[in-house]
């Protein structure tokens, strides 16, 4: 308290820790800024009030030079904050193109395609078949990469460790690599998850999720215009892990006529469907708008998550040294931490389901994956 008081009347602004960005939906916005919550809302209605009244004033020759003078020194710092921009964009081009080669031999570690050795103090690689037949003949071979190494990795996140269910473990055991892949215009980018196969849960080696954002590259909030999916082909009914089927006996009957229906439930799967984003938002319920709205919030915030901090630091998020930017999602999240905060997820011992190769970190005697001890450390 004392430290506020000490302040100056100029050095506490009326707008400190008020935000005032949104997401113009396409043609632009008009009228009060939507986002703003009642008392922002009347600062900024006060601040354009002032400003038209300033306009109504007659202003003197000189000061009408000096504010033109003003708008000419910010074109010509415009001019430089474009070349900064297309200079950046080059730059984030260049370094991704270098550094895409280290992220095709972790891929290819991981699959087994490549090993390594350590060799005069040094991890070197070696080819994958000096690896084949070592040791005394009748032991079980090493595992090929690293076991689970994708599953730790992304139980490594609060986030993404929310969105996991006890049955996505199994599947996802079989996730073999991670990618993000930018357009080249940089106006979007797109995320590849590559499965095994065969696995006993769906079909398809790769799930992606795409996305179209024209300002990715600025240093501003995004303006997200669309996001596409993919459906997964699951290989039967009860393997499907984002539904999950129900027996219903139809109202005013006494006998027969059981009805099965599909039921949607939670699963970290649900993230691959596609979001359908409005062209105009008037068109929609503003109750269907806001739920649309949040739910697109979290989507895109851990699409951003694997984007910017799993996938290229994938080894230290795996080591559990990752280290979170919770401002960056904690709007999106909201309390739905708070609804799983008793939930507990432990890895499928259900002998009905098919039971995934026994490669898991608990037989090298190392940390276990739990979905339940995970979840008990984020709380």
């Amino acid at each position: 308290m004392a430290d506020e008081a000490s302040k100056k009347p100029e050095d506490v602004s009326p707008f400190a820790n008020t935000t005032f960005s949104f997401t113009a939906p396409q043609g632009g916005v008009t009228g009060p800024f939507p986002s703003l919550s009642g008392f922002q809302q009347a600062l900024a209605d006060a601040a354009q009030g002032a400003a038209e009244e300033e306009g109504e004033e007659e202003v003197a020759p000189e000061v009408q030079v000096r504010i033109e003078y003003l708008k000419k020194l910010q074109q010509e710092r415009e001019v430089f904050m474009d070349a900064f921009h297309e200079e950046r964009k080059a730059l984030v081009k260049k370094y991704a193109l270098l550094t895409a080669p280290l992220l095709s031999k972790r891929q290819a570690l991981l699959k087994g395609a490549i090993d390594v050795k350590e060799e005069d103090g040094q991890v070197v690689e070696k080819p994958v078949e000096a690896a084949a037949g070592e040791g005394e003949e009748g032991e079980t071979s090493p595992p090929k990469g690293i076991p689970n190494f994708w599953l730790r990795t992304l139980m490594s996140h609060r986030l993404i460790a929310g969105m996991v269910q006890e049955e996505d473990v199994g599947a996802l055991k079989y996730l073999r690599d991670v990618e993000c892949v930018d357009k080249e215009d940089g106006a979007g980018f797109s995320l590849h998850f590559h499965f095994a196969q065969p696995n006993p849960y769906f079909t398809n080696p790769v799930l992606s999720k795409a996305y179209e954002v024209p300002n990715l590259m600025d240093d501003e909030e995004a303006i997200l215009q669309a996001c596409a999916g993919t459906a997964i082909h699951w290989v039967s009914s009860k393997q499907n892990l984002c539904m999950e089927e129900k027996r219903m006996k139809p109202k005013g009957k006494s006998r027969g006529g059981v009805v099965v229906k599909q039921i949607k439930k939670e699963s970290f799967f649900n993230w691959f469907e596609a979001v359908d984003i409005p062209e105009d938002p008037e068109d929609v319920e503003e109750e269907e708008y806001e739920e649309l709205m949040g739910k697109l919030d979290y989507d895109y915030a851990v699409a951003s998550i694997l984007r910017e901090e799993i996938v290229p630091e994938a080894i230290k998020w795996y080591l559990g040294e990752g280290e979170e930017d919770e401002s960056e999602y904690a709007d999106s999240v909201g309390e739905s931490e708070e609804d799983d905060e008793d939930e507990s997820v432990t890895e499928s011992s259900d002998d009905d389901e098919p039971s995934p190769p026994q490669d898991g970190l608990d037989e090298e005697g190392g940390e276990g994956v739990e979905v339940k001890e995970r979840k008990a450390q984020m709380h």
